[in-house]
């Protein structure tokens, strides 16, 4: 079979002096699927037959200085022009350790194709494209697992040997296929053991593409829930069957909730300030893991799981990442997420509104409450449209904290010496300002030296 995938000049340039020394060039990997599907390519992976990764490197040096730091697994890399190309000759692979990176490597330039293309993970990714015939080579079926949208490993021997294939079977699945293959599934439910010895930003990495990158997040959870790596994160396996109030709820338990909440938020993370976009991702995977704690097994109230679960969110990122930053983004969306809804049932005031945008950008809740909602499947009210009204209202749409109008500028020409009241007293008109609105120096001068 032969496709038609448009080469940009970058990507020519380079392979070309390479087959012209007497390389076969295939494109491999998520290329291969993305050229399939007719979709802007963006990982340009070429695995490079019949030279030596000396050789490479000196042929594409002379084109752009390359980068070798992966030279030891046989890979290079050459951003040319704003493309990120990686170059790569066929390996061996021996485990030689418990870490998913603890392999002896032997490159082997002539190795046959139907055995470069087995050490792939799944068979989507097995496929590879001669790029001077643009002739497809599909040893192990991944054109049909493609159609059929079955993510399915390519080799279980090999694959078992790299824990951090199951979590990226997790974000394959969301992004590009429909489910994972049974006996996959199972296969991925003897590793749990070695993925616990998997480092958190590696799978943290695995999260972030999901979250980022998938429209349908739901798949790759469904398969942590199927292939029993869910207890690695029992922050969220509590969530599966903890019950709710059907009348607010008939999406099911919270578990049910969750998927339906990151799907809406997958739709409209693109337009979250992108500062926040991987806080309030992970801010919606988390939203509700307060639930289980406080659940009323009669009632099916959960009273207070937003206060609940700031602890439990954060004990789940704290394993995966020292990101302070986005630690405490995630923290306070949890915190935060019912606080407009209550607000505006209560019709609460313009100073209640500032002190909770202090506290979170109220157009980052707005995003919150909107996918919150829309994951009960019950709410056709414009919540995203009454809360940024409020944003526009109280914080004339800037993201930051409301400014402070009183300085200590101000009470210097007012006469008074800088010192340690100096703080109280700004404090005091901070504290005015946002719970009046008033913004009049003068005004807050007198409030402060009273």
């Amino acid at each position: 079979m032969q496709l038609t995938i448009a080469i940009p000049v970058q990507v020519w340039e380079i392979y070309s002096p390479l087959i012209e020394a007497g390389a076969t060039c295939y494109l491999v990997g998520g290329g291969v699927v993305d050229g399939i599907l007719q979709k802007q390519i963006k990982d340009w992976d070429i695995e490079i037959h019949g030279l030596g990764l000396d050789k490479i490197v000196e042929l594409v040096s002379k084109i752009i200085p390359v980068d070798v730091t992966g030279s030891k697994f046989g890979v290079v890399r050459a951003p040319l022009k704003g493309v990120d190309i990686e170059l790569s000759v066929p390996r061996r692979e021996n485990k030689c350790g418990t870490g998913h990176t603890d392999f002896d490597i032997t490159l082997c330039e002539d190795m046959p194709l139907e055995e470069a293309a087995k050490r792939r993970d799944f068979t989507i990714n097995s496929m590879m494209v001669d790029l001077a015939t643009m002739k497809l080579y599909d040893p192990y079926c991944g054109m049909l697992d493609l159609g059929s949208g079955i993510l399915r490993a390519t080799n279980a021997k090999t694959f078992v040997e790299d824990p951090l294939r199951v979590f990226r079977a997790m974000q394959l699945v969301s992004r590009k296929m429909q489910c994972v293959a049974s006996e996959t599934i199972e296969l991925c439910s003897t590793m749990v053991e070695e993925c616990e010895k998997l480092s958190g930003d590696s799978i943290l990495g695995e999260f972030s593409k999901m979250l980022m990158k998938a429209e349908n997040i739901s798949y790759g959870l469904k398969f942590l829930h199927q292939s029993g790596v869910i207890k690695m994160f029992p922050e969220l396996e509590a969530l599966i069957r903890c019950p709710q109030n059907p009348i607010h709820h008939p999406e099911g338990d919270v578990w049910n909730h969750t998927l339906a909440v990151v799907e809406e938020a997958a739709c409209v993370r693109k337009l979250v300030p992108e500062e926040w976009q991987l806080g309030f991702m992970f801010g919606m995977l988390l939203h509700d893991v307060g639930k289980p704690s406080v659940t009323d097994p009669i009632s099916l109230t959960a009273y207070g799981h937003d206060i609940a679960g700031v602890e439990i969110a954060e004990r789940f990122m704290r394993r995966l990442t020292n990101n302070e930053e986005l630690i405490a983004q995630v923290k306070v969306i949890v915190e935060c997420h019912m606080r407009p809804l209550q607000m505006a049932g209560s019709d609460a005031g313009a100073a209640a509104w500032r002190r909770l945008h202090n506290k979170c950008p109220i157009n980052i809740l707005a995003f919150v409450c909107d996918c919150d909602s829309k994951g009960c499947m019950c709410s056709d009210i414009d919540f995203f449209g009454l809360i940024m009204e409020q944003f526009e209202m109280v914080a004339g749409g800037n993201m930051g904290s409301i400014n402070q109008v009183l300085m200590g500028r101000h009470l210097i020409a007012a006469g008074y010496k800088p010192g340690p009241n100096f703080s109280v007293m700004l404090k005091k008109a901070y504290e005015h300002q946002i719970e009046t609105g008033c913004t009049d120096e003068i005004e807050l001068l007198k409030v402060a030296v009273s």
